[in-house]
């Protein structure tokens, strides 16, 4: 009875190691899920908040823009339809801002406190343009444009963009976190729901072999009871004890498939008991069919009384109970043979895996949601790069022709204009030559992301040099600067792109240079499995507050005094980071600047 005792608890316990184990890892990908699926709902809500700040601040800069348009119309005419725009600006602005204001309440305190420093700029903007159409108005066009030539109004403007490019680029920076924690979370509930599909397969395969020893070991000890009845009957109430104690069901028939036995787990799956179930054929209380198709299923025993063989059912199969209950199972059926290896009957053992199934259909529902999202991003990015490559393209043309007409009206009327004419026609010529300069730009760094997908290929970078200083030569020797260079390495990429990389990064020392004599050198060092380069000058240098803010797209430091569009560190980023690298800046007012980027080995 000792050893009888000592081969029940052995099976016990590894298979009660191994269903802890299974519910442990159910557990942690349901609450892996479910936590996803709570990042996907809050990371919801702060998209539509990301993207109404964005509106609305654009809009709210859109309006502004309308107003000075409508403002400069008139100074220039004097006609009152010119403040048609200025007049609706008055209307739009402060709708402009409530629905900023309350798109940044929902957000982070610092857009609120943004938002809420922009107010009184945008108020001594609008001043300030009634200022001018009022003076217009009573004093004439040249006290009107002396107030405009104090530049108080640009710098007020400079100051609300400003405002604006931070509330912005928080926004994105906000949206770049959700699609960063979007990835992360599909990337841990991938791995999870791998890593916990092996374990249970294992598991499952574990729990199998239990079971099949479990039962050899019961077979061994029923023959070796046969001699006596006492020990038969002694063996039968064991066999009945320790089925009745597995977590699962069990089934037994004999050697033409009519039950024997069902404990109590099978019991209550199926619907019978044993006394109305005892020497009914299995297919009548244990009916199986296809999950998907519904089609009847050919259940195990039949096929191990067949084969000779141990067998189990293909995935998705539902059990009908007798009261119309469908069950997903899995089980697996075993022969029972008598000391001769005849089969005598069949064990069946199954287990309902509803459960399961439920956590298979959330991670599909999960995965599915996931790779909606990374689509409509994916679709959303193409549609702002083709949107402002086509807004950058076919403007050009008008704009082109503005300023053939306005050098033909100085060339045909030289010496017949008067100053106030002469002035307006200056005045479109600088604006016409600035928004070309900024659409040509505008439409590099658009390009920028239209060929990412080209294959790159091996650049030699000291070639890459080579033709910068050519392209650069004019604007070298009339500022007197000395470049040099180190040894430079090969890297992968486009070549016309590090053209621009290293012809911005070296124009921008030429343009922002100070009184001393110029000095520009550029070198490379090999760090922890890529390249840094660096591009150090003696110029005026960068205060530490803007050596973020100087990357973004349109941010200038100094206004008008020198030329230049704001797009070319920003297409110097671009170009860095479509490599794997990173940009930066490290300098300090009136002792030069070092711009740092990291590029991959070849």
């Amino acid at each position: 009875m000792a050893a009888f005792q000592s081969t029940r608890k052995i099976p016990q316990g590894t298979e009660l190691l191994s269903l802890i184990i299974a519910v442990l890892v159910v557990s942690l990908i349901g609450g892996l899920s479910y936590q996803t699926w709570l990042t996907f709902n809050r990371g919801s809500e702060k998209l539509a908040n990301i993207r109404e700040v964005v509106k609305s601040t654009n809009a709210l800069l859109s309006s502004l823009k309308d107003a000075e348009t409508g403002q400069r119309g008139f100074l220039l005419t004097g006609q009152d339809r010119y403040l048609k725009p200025y007049r609706q600006a008055l209307t739009d602005i402060p709708a402009n801002l409530k629905a900023l204001n309350d798109a940044t309440a929902a957000g982070s305190p610092d857009q609120a406190a943004r938002v809420a420093a922009l107010r009184p700029r945008i108020q001594e903007k609008l001043d300030e343009l009634k200022q001018t159409i009022d003076i217009r108005q009573t004093k004439g066009f040249d006290a009107a444009v002396a107030v405009v030539l104090t530049d108080r109004g640009k710098a007020q403007m400079d100051q609300i963009r400003e405002l604006c490019s931070e509330i912005l680029t928080v926004a994105l920076d906000g949206l770049a976190e959700y699609s960063a924690k979007t990835s992360s979370s599909a990337h841990r509930l991938g791995l999870v729901s791998t890593i916990g599909s092996g374990g249970l397969l294992v598991l499952l395969i574990f729990s199998t072999i239990t079971i099949q020893r479990a039962t050899r070991r019961r077979l061994e000890l029923i023959r070796s009871l046969v001699e006596s009845e006492d020990r038969t009957k002694e063996a039968r109430d064991w066999l009945q004890t320790t089925i009745g104690s597995i977590g699962d069901g069990v089934i037994a028939t004999d050697a033409h498939g009519n039950v024997t036995l069902l404990n109590g787990v099978s019991e209550s799956l199926t619907g019978w008991t044993i006394d109305h179930a005892a020497g009914l054929p299995l297919d009548r209380i244990f009916p199986i069919s296809n999950e998907e198709t519904g089609a009847v299923v050919e259940n195990p025993v039949s096929k191990v009384l067949r084969e000779g063989r141990v067998a189990g059912l293909a995935n998705h199969t539902l059990l009908t109970s007798r009261d119309g209950r469908q069950i997903p199972i899995d089980d697996s059926a075993a022969p029972i043979r008598d000391g001769t290896g005849k089969i005598i009957g069949v064990v069946l053992v199954f287990r309902d895996i509803t459960e399961r199934r439920k956590v298979e259909v959330r991670d599909k529902e999960s995965a599915a949601a996931l790779a909606r999202q990374a689509e409509l991003l994916a679709r959303t990015n193409a549609d702002l790069e083709q949107f402002a490559y086509s807004a950058s393209h076919d403007l050009q043309e008008p704009l082109r022709m503005i300023a053939n007409y306005s050098q033909l009206l100085i060339r045909g009327y030289r010496g017949r204009l008067d100053d106030e004419a002469g002035l307006c026609v200056r005045y479109i010529t600088e604006g016409t030559q600035r928004m070309q300069d900024l659409l040509a730009d505008l439409l590099a760094y658009t390009q920028l992301g239209a060929d990412a997908h080209d294959s790159a290929e091996i650049v030699d970078l000291s070639a890459v040099y080579e033709k910068v200083i050519q392209n650069l030569k004019a604007a070298i020797e009339e500022s007197g600067a000395t470049v040099t260079c180190d040894g430079l390495p090969r890297v992968h990429g486009h070549e016309a792109q590090f053209i621009q990389l290293f012809q911005n990064l070296i124009g921008n020392a030429i343009k922002y240079r100070s009184d001393s004599p110029l000095r520009i050198h550029i070198a490379a060092e090999e760090m922890d499995g890529h390249w840094r380069l660096a591009v150090t000058d003696n110029g005026i240098g960068i205060p530490p507050e803007y050596h973020r803010k100087i990357f973004g797209v349109f941010k200038r430091l100094h206004g008008k005094t020198i030329p230049g569009t704001g797009i070319g560190l920003a297409i110097c980023q671009r170009v860095v980071e479509r490599t794997g690298g990173r940009i930066w800046v490290e300098s300090e007012p009136g002792r030069g600047a070092t711009f740092y980027f990291t590029l991959t080995r070849d």
